[in-house]
């Protein structure tokens, strides 16, 4: 064996030997979940047994979060809106718009459920503005609690809700014709810890 083949042999172990030192000192960071968290809520009262009470057509009930009022003033990566309905012994309904605004001042309502037509025809349909309703009677079935309870006054809700502004809203009313109803909400927002 010639000594360029043996320098060249022993050359490779001493390359794999400096690369591992190396790459001791340069360990990658392991990858690890940023666990999200919840910031400070905001309700329509302290209490659930003090609901906001609503005539049909007439009233509204509004309830906004600023995602700057935080410790942490970034926007948020999604919200839960927690609602209690409290309908009559007959049907009566409850609309929820969701609105979105930048700075606070001028809201959006969130287009989703707006018409396309074609071009020969009108090309925005503002009735077709995107909302929740929830019909409920007291007299109807509820889920409360995992058990199936009939009879019970109060309906509860969860609704998952995008969140790409810095406020959000969230705008309860009942329509003409509905029976008069309570409401109570609270928005739960969640955000990813900052790492």
């Amino acid at each position: 064996m010639s000594l360029k083949k043996l320098s060249l042999y022993s050359l490779v172990p001493g390359i794999i030997l400096f690369l591992g030192i190396v790459g001791l000192f340069n360990l990658p960071h392991i990858a690890s979940a940023n666990p999200s968290h919840f910031l400070p809520t905001v309700k329509t009262a302290a209490a659930t047994t003090t609901p906001n009470y609503l005539t049909p057509g007439t009233g509204t009930t509004t309830l906004t979060y600023d995602s700057y009022t935080t410790s942490i003033p970034d926007a948020l990566d999604s919200a839960v809106l927690m609602v209690q309905f409290t309908g009559s012994s007959t049907a009566s309904t409850l609309n929820i718009a969701i609105q979105y605004s930048d700075g606070g001042d001028d809201y959006y309502q969130d287009g989703q459920g707006w018409a396309n037509y074609a071009s020969s025809t009108k090309t925005f349909d503002i009735s077709q503005i995107y909302q929740y309703s929830w019909q409920y009677a007291s007299t109807s079935r509820a889920f409360l609690f995992g058990s199936n309870v009939t009879g019970t006054s109060t309906d509860y809700r969860i609704i998952r809700i995008p969140t790409p502004t810095r406020f959000v809203r969230a705008v309860f009313t009942l329509p003409q014709g509905s029976l008069n109803g309570a409401v109570w909400a609270k928005w739960l927002p969640e955000q990813e810890n900052q790492n």
